[in-house]
């Protein structure tokens, strides 16, 4: 009997104007090589997209060739945003991470964001001055001179918040999460009032099991590739935020909980061997 091995190439698709769902290409944006989380376009020629391992890659010819960029950071970025087109833009991600360019991404330097949480989405509605960040739990930054400072902002909501978007200005805006979280602020985010959707409170009732337990190296959450965990040690201090297709990579041996991010109750046990 013959065997196949199927290898899965982290890739960009791109679809072209005019085209329908049949219009999708792919596009290889190798050498990089590692999962892509985030993708922004100022126009149809130049756009980034940013992953795991600080991973940012660039095309200026609408994908026909992505060249990777220098974050100086290993953590997972998650979103990438350019307001005033091809030179300023910012991008974030795991442990409070959030970097700025100012030249296209030549260069990213590092911002003090005031969080060690995840931050997901970045959105700078208007200029390169005046910016959201979100993240977990709970989390929204904003801040007004470019990044040089992010205050955190009073979300009234502790679930872990996905994406931010100001669809006109920096005043009225909209931040959406775990458990159909809505929220929407008009006064530049000094305060956030939460919209009722049909799905809100409503729990999603997932059975973890990591495989292999134990594990060596890092271990994998059958059929939730795609969803976020956290893991806790023994004493209950969170050791980190991984993604289920691989967890634990960076944990020293010893017994762990893991929770889905998107459940208040149901760990798991894991244990992590040498």
């Amino acid at each position: 009997m013959r065997s196949f091995k199927f290898i899965l190439i982290p890739a960009v698709l791109f679809l072209l104007p005019g085209f329908t769902q049949a219009g999708w290409f792919w596009q290889n944006p190798l050498p990089q090589g590692h999962p892509l989380m985030g993708v922004f376009f100022y126009d149809g020629l130049t756009g980034y997209a940013v992953g795991e391992y600080g991973t940012i890659i660039k095309t200026s010819n609408g994908g026909a060739n992505w060249a990777s960029q220098t974050s100086g950071i290993t953590n997972t970025l998650w979103s990438v945003h350019f307001p005033l087109g091809v030179q300023a833009g910012y991008a974030v991600g795991d442990s409070g991470t959030i970097l700025v360019t100012t030249n296209g991404g030549t260069n990213w330097t590092r911002q003090s964001s005031g969080t060690t949480e995840p931050l997901y989405s970045v959105h700078f509605p208007v200029d390169a001055q005046t910016g959201y960040a979100v993240g977990g739990p709970g989390i929204i930054l904003k801040t007004t001179n470019g990044g040089a400072n992010w205050v955190s902002q009073s979300s009234g909501t502790t679930y872990y918040l996905e994406s931010v978007f100001f669809p006109v200005d920096a005043q009225t805006g909209y931040a959406v999460g775990y458990y159909g979280t809505i929220l929407k602020t008009t006064d530049g985010g000094a305060s956030f009032v939460e919209q009722t959707t049909e799905v809100r409170g409503r729990k999603l009732e997932v059975r973890i099991k990591a495989t292999p337990n134990p594990f060596t190296k890092f271990a994998t959450i059958p059929g939730q590739e795609g969803k976020r965990f956290e893991m806790y040690d023994v004493t209950g201090r969170r050791v980190g935020v991984y993604k289920g297709n691989r967890v634990g990579w960076d944990l020293g041996p010893g017994v762990y909980f893991i929770r889905a991010l998107d459940r208040e109750a149901g760990l798991g046990r894991i244990v992590k061997v040498r």
